[in-house]
């Protein structure tokens, strides 16, 4: 399950949902950008994976380069 068109999906019929992101595998990130639409801490969780599975949480910039180098 897509987890990130599963949010936009119900957050159209007014469901409240935490403000995401989603990426492509060869998409050009720019992690600076991320955390000033986001904000720290967030968390970094692949779109098609179980519920919890392959989450981290950011507390600090480099863990997000880390994360998605």
């Amino acid at each position: 399950m897509n987890k990130y068109y599963c949010n936009r999906f119900v957050s159209s019929f007014g469901v409240k949902t935490a403000t995401s992101l989603s990426f492509t595998k060869d998409e050009t990130i720019k992690e600076a950008k991320i955390i000033a639409e986001l904000r720290l801490p967030l968390f970094v969780k692949p779109v098609s994976s179980g519920s919890s599975v392959g989450v981290s949480k950011v507390k600090k910039a480099t863990a997000l380069e880390k994360i998605l180098g």
